[in-house]
């Protein structure tokens, strides 16, 4: 993608209605970022976040619970990988992950970067895949290796061909769940 359709892209709202919201205090220069690392450096050792119980069902593995400092330390990880892989500032993330840690994860590492994340429903399908995919320019595209009885990830590298501006497919998830994927 373009320099100036990546610029383009960023452009959401008028200069002028930032400004106007800065003004009057309805937004501030706080980051996502800022507020999860303040809160993560403050809570340290308490629970952060749980998966749902039926994750061994959608994804074979069991469910974890985090603290908050395992939780940056995983996004924190995550961070670093997704810039090894090319990922970047002003990057669109496209994802399918279930209601999981990776999921939550994924977002405040992808904030962490400067990119920004675009959700899909785990329901869609290849059509929709490439439909939001073309529509919102993903550079890349993550989600799962196992969702139940299907396969997101392999159905979204045999549809690579037809997603132009997606440059890889990364599977993201506990080990036993990307197992022979080849794929990240």
């Amino acid at each position: 993608m373009s320099s100036e359709a990546r610029a383009e892209r960023h452009d959401l709202h008028p200069r002028e209605r930032v400004e106007d919201f800065l003004e009057r205090g309805w937004w501030t220069d706080e980051t996502i970022d800022a507020v999860f690392r303040a809160t993560a450096r403050e809570r340290g050792d308490a629970l952060a976040i749980v998966d749902p119980a039926n994750r061994v069902d959608l994804l074979g593995s069991e469910p974890r619970r985090l603290t908050w400092t395992e939780v940056d330390s995983e996004v924190t990880h995550l961070a670093a990988r997704l810039l090894e892989l090319g990922v970047g500032p002003g990057d669109l993330v496209g994802v399918q992950l279930p209601n999981t840690i990776e999921l939550a994860e994924l977002y405040l590492a992808a904030w962490t970067i400067g990119a920004g994340v675009s959700p899909m429903a785990m329901q869609y399908r290849e059509h929709e895949l490439e439909t939001m995919a073309g529509t919102a320019d993903f550079d890349v595209f993550v989600t799962c290796q196992r969702f139940g009885d299907r396969s997101p990830a392999a159905a979204a590298v045999e549809i690579l061909d037809r997603l132009p501006s997606v440059r890889r497919v990364i599977t993201l998830g506990a080990a036993e769940e990307a197992s022979g994927s080849g794929l990240g």
